[in-house]
């Protein structure tokens, strides 16, 4: 039984090579969303088969991509998602995309889900599938993680999210607190065609150079309306991350594909740490000392773990693996907040 199979039980996704309703087509690789025989009825609405999910948006949004994903799917929309309101746990700042900015939402967005940092369930195996997803948060090194929790239901409004800063610049600003991450002298817009025939701003930060998607439609608004709206999105959204590292409420995931840059990720980390006693996990390609599913702690607050998949950068909202859910469990067992909480204290008091 593969690792997503043992998983099953909880996530309620098979992968799946054909169906019945004629979605996917016959033949490809895909994954469905279905209800469990024993299961009972979800405590939150976002927690719908793949059918119902795109019969609610009333198109298919997942579409092929050509030959960057013959083993995946591609997210596009033609229809707005139902308005969205402010996540009060961030006071009024903290608004989602479309609260924020209604052009900036193209992409299905869930409901709020639950948060992991409240309720009884303290283990993995405690928490649901939407739970356990909320307790991480993307640092990159692209959208496939953003966009794997997208599609299980938590949307949540992320700095590097939708970002691929180096691995160096995003210690070194994070260290200093990210002085300068919403200046509009290291922010430009570009047209980026889309697949739909439409074009997106995508945001070139020089600052953290990264192109980062900004889900303004170009034509939607004028191009200085677009890069003020941008500008304090990147407020908002320093001024939470900076927050939530000082609460140190998630573990931080940074996935790449390329050959293991450990201590590069373990300096993000302790950047990270100068904050609050925060965890963080990075994921790669499988090597010969750690084999896909594998996961290993270097210490306290910071894990390494291998996959068997990563999706290229041409198609970042292509997910290849079945694995991610496993992981992530393993890795939220392995990385428990009150014991990495504990072990910062005590190696305070010693310094």
């Amino acid at each position: 039984m593969t690792p997503f199979e043992t998983d099953q039980r909880s996530w309620g996704w098979t992968a799946a090579g054909s169906a019945t309703d004629g979605w996917p087509p016959r033949g490809d690789a895909g994954f469905l969303r279905q209800p469990r025989a024993d299961a009972t009825q979800p405590r939150c609405a976002s927690l719908y088969s793949t059918a119902a999910f795109l019969t609610r948006w009333e198109t298919p949004c997942l579409s092929r991509r050509g030959r960057n994903s013959a083993r995946g799917w591609h997210g596009t929309r033609t229809q707005e998602p139902e308005s969205t309101t402010a996540d009060k746990s961030f006071g009024d700042d903290h608004v989602t995309d479309k609260a924020l900015a209604p052009e900036m939402a193209v992409e299905p967005s869930p409901q709020p889900m639950p948060s992991a940092d409240t309720g009884p369930a303290t283990g993995p195996d405690a928490l649901s599938e939407v739970e356990l997803l909320d307790a991480f948060e993307s640092m990159g090194d692209n959208c496939e993680f953003g966009w794997f929790q997208k599609v299980g239901g938590i949307d949540r409004l992320a700095l590097f999210k939708w970002s691929s800063a180096p691995l160096s610049i995003l210690a070194d600003l994070i260290t200093r607190g990210l002085p300068g991450v919403d200046d509009k002298q290291y922010l430009r817009l570009r047209p980026e065609p889309r697949d739909n025939g439409n074009a997106e701003y995508l945001l070139e930060h020089s600052l953290l150079h990264t192109p980062m998607h900004t889900f303004v439609l170009v034509g939607s608004v004028p191009e200085a309306v677009a890069l003020d709206r941008v500008a304090r999105r990147m407020t908002l959204l320093s001024r939470k991350f900076l927050q939530d590292a000082k609460e140190a409420k998630r573990i931080y995931v940074y996935r790449n594909p390329a050959a293991p840059c450990v201590s590069d990720v373990m300096r993000v980390h302790e950047a990270l740490c100068t904050h609050g006693p925060n965890r963080m996990l990075y994921v790669h390609l499988p090597t010969p000392d750690l084999a896909a599913g594998e996961i290993r702690i270097h210490h306290p607050g910071f894990a390494e773990a291998a996959i068997d998949q990563l999706t290229p950068y041409e198609a970042a909202t292509t997910i290849l693996t079945t694995m991610w859910p496993d992981i992530l469990r393993k890795a939220y067992a392995a990385l428990p907040r009150d014991a990495v909480a504990e072990s910062f204290r005590v190696a305070e008091t010693c310094s």
